[in-house]
């Protein structure tokens, strides 16, 4: 059973300029920010191909 987040390297560089400290580290409330928000995202990014894929079919 797999658990996470499959990230390109370009997105992960992106997350951790994003939430990181000047020492390169991120905080646990960070941490926990950034996960709801990349789930939010492949959440609605999943719904939004869904959707798009029975538009073409119909």
């Amino acid at each position: 059973m797999l658990a996470g987040f499959r990230l390109s390297n370009r997105a992960l560089s992106a997350i951790i300029l994003r939430f990181s400290n000047k020492k390169g580290e991120i905080e646990f409330d960070d941490f926990v920010l950034c996960a709801i928000r990349l789930k939010t995202m492949i959440g609605w990014l999943h719904s939004t191909v869904e959707e798009f894929t029975l538009l073409i079919m119909v």
